[in-house]
C-alpha cells in the first residue's frame, strides 16, 4: 500500500484499487465528487493510453478474429475435420473399386484365354447344351413349368 502511495496520487491510488476491485459504483461516486478536472485528466491518460498501446490493441484483435475464424470459418478447423472424414470414406471406396475392377480383369482374361471357362459360363447364363447331352430339369418356385427358357433348352435337348 504504501509502495502506490508514493506512485500515485491519493485519488489515484483509490481510483486504481477501485477499478481493481470492480467496485464501480465508488468509481462513479469519486468521479462526481473530484469533479470535471478529474474526469478529463482520467480521460487524457486513457487516450495516451491508447496512442501507445493503438498497435498492440489492433494486432490483439486481428489475432482474436483470425483464431475465430480458424474454429468457425468456411475454411477452418471444422471444414477440415469433415474433409478427412468425407477423404476416408472416398478411399475405402477406392480400393473396393480396385479390388472390384482386378476381379473383372481375372474374368476378362479367363473369357479370352480358357475356352472351358468360356463354356462353362455359356453353359450357365444361356443354357446350352450338346447335342448328345441330357438336361434334366426340376421344377423349383421361382421358374414357372413353361417358361421359354425351359422349353427351348428341351427342345435342343431333343435334337
Amino acid at each position: 500500500m504504501i509502495l502506490y502511495k508514493e506512485i500515485l496520487k491519493p485519488q489515484e491510488a483509490l481510483l486504481y484499487f477501485a477499478f481493481a476491485r470492480l467496485e464501480w459504483c465508488s468509481v462513479i461516486s469519486l468521479l462526481e465528487v473530484r469533479g470535471k478536472p478529474f474526469y478529463d485528466a482520467l480521460v487524457n491518460r486513457w487516450i495516451l493510453y491508447l496512442r501507445r498501446q493503438w498497435l498492440t490493441l489492433a494486432l490483439t484483435a486481428a489475432c482474436g478474429v483470425l483464431v475465430v475464424d480458424f474454429f468457425t470459418g468456411p475454411l477452418g478447423l471444422r471444414d477440415l475435420v469433415v474433409l478427412r472424414e468425407r477423404r476416408s470414406q472416398l478411399e475405402a471406396a477406392h480400393k473396393e473399386l480396385l479390388k472390384s475392377n482386378a476381379a473383372l480383369k481375372l474374368k476378362l482374361s479367363r473369357l479370352h484365354d480358357d475356352d472351358r471357362y468360356l463354356e462353362r459360363r455359356i453353359r450357365e447364363q444361356l443354357g446350352y447344351v450338346r447335342p448328345d447331352e441330357l438336361v434334366y430339369r426340376f421344377a423349383t418356385e421361382d421358374s414357372s413349368p413353361g417358361s421359354a427358357r425351359d422349353s427351348s433348352a428341351d427342345h435342343q435337348a431333343d435334337h
